[in-house]
This record gives C-alpha cells, sequence and structure tokens, in this order.
C-alpha cells in the first residue's frame, strides 16, 4: 500500500494511504449529511410551524443533536491528536522478559505493543488499525475510540427512529419497494422505483440504519474485550494474562472518570497503567495472598 500523505499528529506525522484519506472525508461527509437532514428535513416535519425559541420539544432535540454532533467530532480530534507510542518515555537498551526488539522501529518494544504497518510505528497495546480513521487504537486513545463509538450507535439509534416513520410516510408504507429503496437508494432511482425527491430521505434512512447496526455490534465487541482485560488480538490467541476483574480492566481503558467520560471528551481521565509496564493476573492474585 502506498503512503501518499503526511497527516501531523502528537509526536510526529503518519502517512495515510489514498484509501485511507478517502475512507475519513466520507466518514466526515456522512456525519455532516446526516446533521444537515435531520436539521432541516427531520425536525420541521416532527414539529411542523414551531420554532426552537418557543417549542421546549424541538429545544430538546436540538439540544440532543448538538451533543451528539460535539462528542462525535471531538473524540475523532482527541483520536487523531493522541500519540500512541512510548512518546517521551525512555524504553530499555537491554530487552526485558516478554518485550521483543522491533527491526523497523529499532526500539525494544514492551508487551502488548506491537508494530503498525500502516502507521509505520509501535503502538503501545495497539488494539487495531482503524481504516476509517487512519489511526491505530492503543492504549492512550481506546477512551475515545470507545467514545466514539457509543455515541455513533446512540445518535444513529435515535435518529432511525425518527427517520423511519418519516420515510414510511413518504414511500406509502412498508414494502419491498421501501426496502430496496432505504438500502440502494440511487440505484431505486435509476430504475424509477424511487423518485428523485425521495432520494436524499431514503438514503439517510438506511446510512444510519446500517451504523446503528455496525456500532452496536461494535460496541458490543470491544465491551466484552475491556470485560475480559483483552485487546483484538489477545481475545483471537484467547490469552487473558491481563484479566484484572471487570472494574480494574475498566478503569485501565477508560481511566479513573470512567462515568464521566461519556459526556464530555475534553474531561481528564487518567489511567492507572502507563502501556508499558502492566500488571498481570498472576501477580495479582499472588499479591493477594501475601
Amino acid at each position: 500500500m502506498s503512503n501518499l500523505f503526511k497527516f501531523p499528529i502528537r509526536g510526529g506525522f503518519v502517512s495515510k494511504s489514498r484509501l485511507e484519506v478517502v475512507s475519513f472525508v466520507f466518514v466526515l461527509f456522512v456525519i455532516h449529511f446526516v446533521g444537515w437532514f435531520y436539521c432541516y428535513h427531520l425536525l420541521p416535519y416532527v414539529f411542523p410551524g414551531q420554532h426552537w425559541t418557543n417549542s421546549v420539544g424541538l429545544s430538546i432535540h436540538y439540544f440532543l443533536g448538538l451533543f451528539s454532533y460535539f462528542n462525535i467530532m471531538t473524540n475523532i480530534w482527541m483520536l487523531l491528536i493522541t500519540d500512541t507510542t512510548s512518546g517521551s518515555y525512555l524504553l530499555p537498551a537491554i530487552q526485558k522478559p516478554k518485550w521483543f526488539f522491533c527491526g523497523t522501529c529499532i526500539i525494544n518494544s514492551p508487551p502488548r505493543a506491537y508494530h503498525c504497518e500502516f502507521c509505520d510505528r509501535c503502538v503501545l497495546k495497539r488494539d487495531h488499525h482503524c481504516v476509517f480513521l487512519g489511526i491505530c487504537i492503543g492504549h492512550s486513545n481506546f477512551r475515545y475510540f470507545l467514545m466514539l463509538v457509543f455515541h455513533a450507535w446512540a445518535a444513529c439509534f435515535y435518529l432511525s427512529l425518527l427517520n423511519i416513520p418519516y420515510t414510511l410516510k413518504l414511500l406509502g408504507g412498508f414494502s419491498f419497494t421501501y426496502m430496496f429503496s432505504v438500502m440502494i437508494p440511487l440505484l431505486s432511482w435509476i430504475f424509477g422505483v424511487l423518485q428523485a425527491t425521495y432520494v436524499v430521505a431514503s438514503f439517510a434512512t438506511g446510512i444510519c440504519s446500517l451504523i446503528c447496526v455496525v456500532m452496536f455490534l461494535c460496541l458490543l465487541f470491544h465491551c466484552r474485550n475491556i470485560y475480559n482485560g483483552q485487546t483484538t488480538y489477545e481475545r483471537r490467541c484467547t490469552n487473558r494474562e491481563y484479566d484484572l476483574g471487570w472494574k480494574r480492566n475498566v478503569l485501565e481503558v477508560l481511566g479513573y472518570n470512567f462515568y464521566l467520560v461519556w459526556v464530555f471528551p475534553l474531561i481528564p481521565s487518567p489511567l492507572p497503567g502507563n502501556g508499558i509496564d502492566f500488571v498481570t493476573k498472576a501477580s495479582l492474585e499472588a499479591t493477594k495472598t501475601m
């Protein structure tokens, strides 16, 4: 894969492929398209002839929309600027037990760190590489990734509750034509199944429903990993060496202010570890028996 673009992040520059740039632009387009549709089509349909200054219900819906938009965009921004490498930590020259030497970075990397061929750097407690954002998810930024997935799911679930009745009324109720139009609206319009004026509404409904399902499955997958104290790689290898109990596992990912991070992405939530030195299940149990 050829790296054609370089984006600045804290700790240096990370190259991006054309696919990652296109994916990222598409993500931004979907977010703002859905927001535009919500404000200028859905809410006027739900609250006909009303203005947010004299309608409590409409004001609440606008607030929910802004709350979701702010959290999604801020979590994306924090994901992009957070350094997932060892940063200013001085890594040892002598290889310790369970450490490995990365021939590409020319450093000794700690346990749970892996070299990402896309980012071309070793990422602490690497979970996976997100192609849609073009970044690695690891120790330092997993909190923002999880909150992004949560808010994307919550927003699309909420929008689907408004979108589906709206498009059902436009398209004359539930039918095969309705499903076809929502799943592939542009093709439906080309074949004359869908009127041009309904393409936007069908696309918004289809994309929100699809994202809602995908984000829900993604949320379940990663919540199970957190519960078991695993990364995606460790789950594939059935490695539960770092399972410290679900409460400590949550702290390791979301930090000490775990109950606030879903409200405001910029709230500080220090992690108990540094991404280099890890407490294992065996060492924790040994400490308890002493």
